[in-house]
C-alpha cells in the first residue's frame, strides 16, 4: 500500500487528562450536611419556643376567667394579690360569680377603701390589694338592680364566711346594715383584724372607663394596713377645717400652704380646698368648684404652685 495511503490515527490523550474531570465534591456535600444540620436545630428550637409561648398565651387566657361574650375593657394596673393567705379563696369565689354572669375578675393593688375612725373621721387608703368583679350589661338592669342585689348577696355571704374563719370582726360603724342601707350609697361590709383593714364594696352604679367602653357594676374587696399611718396624714386637714362626711387627696403642698380635693362620700361631688397653716391650725382660705379672683390670691399670698388661675375681681369693660 503507498504511504500517502495509509490511515492516520490520532494517538489517544494521556491518562492524565482523565484526572482533570470534575470530582465528586465530597468536601462541599460534607460542610453541606453539618450546615443543614445546624440550620436542623435552630428550627426546632424556634419551634419548640413558638409552642412555648403560644402554651403559656393560652393560660394566661384561662386565668382571666373572660367569659367568651364578655366585652373587650382596659384594665387597671394590676398586681399579684398573695399577701393574704386568704385571698386566693375569694378570689375563686368571685370567679364563680363570673362564670354565672357576664363578668371580668381583676387582680388590682388600686382601691381606695374609705375608713371611718372611732373619732369620726373619714380616712381613704389609697392603693389598696384586692379583687375586682365587674359585670356587665348593667343597663338592663338598673331599673330594678336584680342581678345586682343577687350579685351583692352572694358575694358578701361567702366573703362574710372566710373572714370570719381567718379571725376578722365585722366593724360596724363602716359597715351597711343591709342592701338597702345607702348610708355610704355604696353596699359595704367592713371588717378588721388587729391593723388589718378589708372591705367589700358593691357599688350599684353602672358606669365605666371611657364613653366608649361597656358598662359595668363593680364589686370588690380589698385590704390595707396603711390606716394608722393615713389617719396621722388626714386628721389634722380633716380636724382643723371641719371636713365631715368627706375624704381629702393632697393635691399640692408648699411651705404653710395645701391644696386640697375634698369629695363627699355619699354623693361622690367634689371641690377643692386651699388652706393655709396658721398658729399650728390648717385654716380655709376658699374653695369651690370654680377658680378664685385674683384679689383672694394676693390677699393671701397663694404660691403659684397652689392656685396659678384667677379671673378679676373687678374686671374692665
Amino acid at each position: 500500500m503507498p504511504e500517502n495511503d495509509q490511515v492516520q490515527i490520532t494517538p489517544s490523550k494521556p491518562a492524565d487528562a482523565v484526572s482533570q474531570l470534575p470530582k465528586e465534591p465530597n468536601s462541599f456535600l460534607k460542610n453541606t450536611r453539618w450546615l443543614l444540620l445546624f440550620l436542623l436545630v435552630v428550627i426546632l428550637l424556634i419551634g419548640a419556643t413558638v409552642i412555648y409561648q403560644n402554651q403559656q398565651l393560652k393560660k394566661q387566657v384561662a386565668e382571666t376567667q373572660i367569659s367568651p361574650n364578655t366585652p373587650s375593657i382596659s384594665s387597671p394596673v394590676t398586681t399579684q394579690a398573695s399577701k393574704y393567705e386568704f385571698y386566693p379563696r375569694i378570689k375563686a369565689e368571685f370567679q364563680k360569680i363570673a362564670e354565672k354572669y357576664q363578668s371580668q375578675v381583676l387582680e388590682t393593688a388600686k382601691l381606695g377603701i374609705g375608713w371611718i375612725s372611732q373619732d369620726n373621721l373619714n380616712i381613704i387608703n389609697d392603693d389598696s390589694s384586692g379583687f375586682e368583679l365587674r359585670s356587665f350589661n348593667c343597663e338592663k338592669d338598673v331599673s330594678q338592680l336584680l342581678d345586682f342585689k343577687e350579685i351583692a348577696q352572694s358575694a358578701s355571704s361567702k366573703i362574710d364566711l372566710e373572714m370570719r374563719q381567718n379571725g376578722f370582726n365585722l366593724n360596724q360603724k363602716n359597715s351597711s346594715t343591709s342592701i338597702a342601707d345607702n348610708q355610704f350609697h355604696d353596699y359595704v361590709q367592713a371588717y378588721e383584724k388587729g391593723t388589718t383593714k378589708c372591705a367589700f364594696v358593691a357599688s350599684p352604679n353602672c358606669g365605666g372607663t371611657s364613653l366608649e367602653g361597656p358598662m359595668y357594676y363593680t364589686f370588690s374587696l380589698g385590704c390595707t394596713e396603711d390606716f394608722d399611718k393615713n389617719y396621722q396624714q388626714q386628721a389634722p386637714y380633716l380636724t382643723d377645717l371641719g371636713i365631715d362626711k368627706a375624704v381629702i387627696h393632697v393635691q399640692q403642698k408648699v411651705g404653710d400652704f395645701v391644696k386640697l380635693n375634698v369629695n363627699e362620700r355619699r354623693s361622690g361631688h367634689g371641690h377643692y380646698t386651699v388652706a393655709k397653716l396658721i398658729n399650728g391650725k390648717w385654716k380655709e382660705l376658699f374653695s369651690g368648684q370654680d377658680i378664685p379672683t385674683c384679689e383672694a390670691l394676693e390677699k393671701n399670698a397663694v404660691p403659684k404652685e397652689i392656685m396659678s388661675e384667677c379671673y378679676p375681681s373687678n374686671p374692665q369693660n
